[in-house]
């Protein structure tokens, strides 16, 4: 189905005024017979306007906030009255803010025609909307709205659509968008903060859930064991076939690739159900079960029975302030409700009866708060402009663009994409059945590690007090060998022990073999050491030889040579017949030996 809708202006007439002394607001011209502004017949009725004045709708669902209508209009009346301490520059210059609220139903179809309604017949020209609350509705207004100028500022809507400032160029909203820069920012940032970087996502099929769960997948960068998506029925309730297909799908059996950490993207009529289921079949009592903002912190019902002792359920829901700034408000708001006796609905979370008390203990949601910061930055942005330019709407979405104040729900400041600038969430626990949810901490998205402590948390099976958060994977126990793989086994390490044996006995051949040749090496070292010192006697004895000759001849030429010694120069000389020495020494030798006789006689010449 396609809803066309072609808005005609006229651009020039909007603006008209015939005397230059008066200059009337959007959507008004000047009336010529009364001099006073008046609105345009073709934008609302023709009732007479006071320029003096700044229209804010509020456009919300009434049934989803029953204390809508009360938060918005007390917080109107504090801006109009400037004396009570509470932002009394906002437009205090005599000018009032006058204000009404319709009902969007959660739904395009009535929250369309609800804004068509107000434009058209409530007699006033639109300074700006506070909703709605749901983001189709928002969807389907900003587009309408954007087309004139008109800014829409959202308590609530997170639909990360709603940041395309093409489409929707006058939208501003007081929660982050269900991306990485929001709610699955910070979803995956409290998974990271526990050192998690596998899980499983379980969520249901509407349009919601199924872009949560899409924009999950594109940011977390672990692993994900399982996912499925949980059909409902025409009549809204979940299909127990489809949950029992998505609990069966979870590889319980494989540890290897298993989660213990399950993360539930599923609105709170459809997630109780699927816990529940989970729980009747004892499934994986130890999960983790984590929350997104659309069932975390929600009241069960008195029906608990079958919830397990300790549930551990953890989820993000945006921040839930607890300063100076909301007790201010509170106290106030408490103050009105006591001296108006107000009745209000308000109930009894662990009970589901309601409370005696008619005054709001708190605020009943963070969108309370966001309400309240959502008519602040719109009538601060109005309030900063110059009455005559208050009726521009382009100007008065560049003064919102650039609103910074610290408000009920903490700092406010918007992204070029009209998103709240760094948002951050609560993080909540369901410690045990029966019990409220607690605040445990806060997470920013990309904060790893900030705001939030395992000791604060409960876990399913384990307990409270634990130092640590449980692991997102299951211990890997060994498995069990076939035989075949177990013969294999055997004889690869039986050829392992025979090649390191054939192996050790060639090293030790080597070992001895290197050994053998280096003792060579070594004797033949010290034989070539030998000879060489064997040389060098040689060459001292030839030395020593020619020393001896030379002191002989020394010797000789200093002594005198006896008469008989001839000029030889032989040491032993042979001494002839001829010579007289010969006979000398002949008849020596007959004197003691007669029958002696001499052959040959020599002569030592020395």
């Amino acid at each position: 189905q396609i809803l066309s809708i072609i808005v005609c202006i006229d651009a020039q007439s909007l603006f008209s005024a015939t005397a230059p002394s008066t200059t009337c607001g959007y959507g008004t011209h000047l009336n010529n017979d009364t001099l006073a502004c008046q609105c345009n017949n073709a934008l609302c009725s023709t009732s007479e306007f006071n320029a003096s004045k700044v229209q804010i709708a509020g456009l919300f669902d009434e049934l989803g906030f029953d204390w809508g209508r009360e938060i918005f209009d007390f917080t109107i009346s504090l801006l109009n009255d400037h004396n009570n301490g509470w932002h009394d520059d906002i437009l205090n210059d005599g000018t009032e803010i006058i204000a009404t609220v319709a009902d969007a139903g959660c739904d395009p179809g009535i929250a369309v025609p609800a804004y068509w309604d107000l434009k058209t017949s409530w007699g006033q020209p639109l300074h700006g909307v506070i909703g709605c609350r749901c983001s189709g509705a928002s969807i389907a207004v900003s587009r309408i709205a954007g087309l004139e100028d008109i800014p829409v500022v959202s308590m609530s809507s997170s639909s990360a659509q709603l940041s395309d400032i093409i489409d929707f160029s006058s939208f501003f909203r007081l929660v982050g968008p269900d991306n990485s820069r929001g709610q699955v920012g910070a979803l995956v940032t409290l998974l990271q903060s526990f050192g998690w970087d596998r899980v499983s996502v379980i969520n249901t099929d509407t349009q919601y859930t199924k872009d949560l769960a899409t924009a999950f997948g594109n940011t977390w960068t672990g692993d994900i064991a399982h996912i499925h998506t949980v059909s409902i029925r025409p009549d809204g309730t979940v299909e127990d076939t489809s949950v029992d297909q998505a609990l069966d799908g979870v590889p319980v059996d494989d540890p290897r690739v298993n989660s213990r950490i399950i993360v539930l993207i599923a609105h709170h009529q459809h997630a109780y159900p699927i816990l529940q289921r989970a729980q009747q079949r004892n499934f994986q009592p130890d999960t983790v079960w984590v929350g997104a903002d659309a069932w975390t912190g929600q009241f069960f019902g008195s029906d608990t029975e079958w919830m397990p002792d300790i549930p551990g359920y953890i989820g993000v829901v945006p921040y839930r302030n607890n300063d100076s700034h909301l007790h201010d408000f509170l106290n106030r708001l408490q103050n009105h409700q006591k001296a108006t006796q107000t009745t209000t609905p308000s109930i009894s979370p662990a009970s589901g009866s309601a409370a005696e008390d008619t005054t709001f203990p708190s605020l009943p949601s963070y969108a309370a708060e966001t309400m309240v910061d959502s008519i602040v930055a719109l009538t601060m942005a109005i309030s900063s402009l110059n009455p005559g330019e208050r009726a521009d709407g382009k100007k008065i979405i560049t003064a919102l663009s650039q609103t910074n104040f610290t408000g009920v729900s903490g700092p406010v400041s918007f992204t070029p994409e009209g998103d709240r600038a760094n948002p951050r969430y609560s993080v909540l626990n369901l410690p045990t059945r029966g019990k409220e949810w607690e605040n445990v901490g806060f997470i920013t998205p990309g904060a790893i590690g900030e705001g939030v402590n395992a000791l604060d948390i409960c876990w399913a099976s384990i307990g409270c007090d634990q130092q640590e958060a449980p692991s997102d994977e299951y211990p890997v126990p060994p498995e069990k060998l076939q035989t075949w793989v177990i013969a294999v086994i055997t004889t690869i390490s039986l050829l392992v022990v025979a090649l390191a044996a054939k192996y050790w006995r060639s090293h030790e051949k080597k070992k001895r073999l290197k050994t053998n040749i280096s003792e060579m090496q070594k004797k033949m070292e010290a034989m070539k050491n030998i000879d060489t010192e064997l040389l060098d006697l040689d060459k001292q004895v030839e030395e020593a030889k020619r020393r001896q000759a030379s002191l002989i001849l020394q010797r000789a030429n200093l002594q005198e040579m006896p008469s008989t010694w001839s000029s030889s120069g032989e040491t032993l000389v042979e001494v002839t017949p001829d010579d007289d020495q010969y006979w000398s020494v002949h008849n020596k030798l007959k004197e003691t030996m007669s029958n002696a006789w001499m052959s040959k006689v020599w002569r030592v010449q020395n």
